[in-house]
C-alpha cells in the first residue's frame, strides 16, 4: 500500500515554533492573526483571563480537506486529555465562546486530522 504524500508548508508560518504546549505563542484580546496550520503540525497559543470571563474567539477557515481541531484548556486539561474541543469539517467563519474557569493560563490548540495542504486561517480572541 502506499502511503499519503503530504505537501510541504506554504504561507505565513512565521510563528513557529509553536508546535508544543510549551513553546505556545501568546496571544491576548485584540488579537487578529493571519497564518497558516502545516500538514502534520499544531499551532499553540497561550491567553490569560479572569475567572468568570466569556472569551469570543473567531476563526475563519480558507477552503480545506480533513477535519480541523480547535482545543482550549488549561495545562492540567491538556495533560488529562480533556480540554473543550470544537470540530469544523468546511471552510469559512467560525464563531466560539469559552468561559473562562480559572486564572491559570490557557492555551489554544489548533490541528487538522487527514489534512495533505496547508491551510489558511484567521484567528481572532476577544472579550
Amino acid at each position: 500500500p502506499t502511503s499519503p504524500v503530504v505537501s510541504e508548508c506554504t504561507g505565513d508560518d512565521s510563528l513557529e515554533e509553536n508546535d508544543s504546549l510549551e513553546d505556545s505563542y501568546p496571544i491576548g484580546s485584540g488579537a487578529d492573526l493571519t497564518l497558516a496550520l502545516c500538514p502534520a503540525d499544531e499551532d499553540w497559543f497561550l491567553f490569560r483571563g479572569r475567572e468568570g470571563e466569556l472569551w469570543n474567539i473567531d476563526m475563519y477557515l480558507r477552503e480545506f480537506m480533513g477535519l480541523m481541531e480547535l482545543s482550549v484548556g488549561t495545562r492540567v486539561e491538556f495533560d488529562e486529555g480533556n480540554p473543550r474541543s470544537w470540530y469544523f469539517m468546511m471552510d469559512g467563519d467560525q464563531a466560539l465562546e469559552h468561559t473562562i474557569l480559572s486564572d491559570e493560563p490557557y492555551y489554544l490548540r489548533l490541528r487538522c486530522n487527514g489534512c495533505m495542504e496547508t491551510i489558511r486561517y484567521q484567528l481572532t480572541l476577544s472579550r
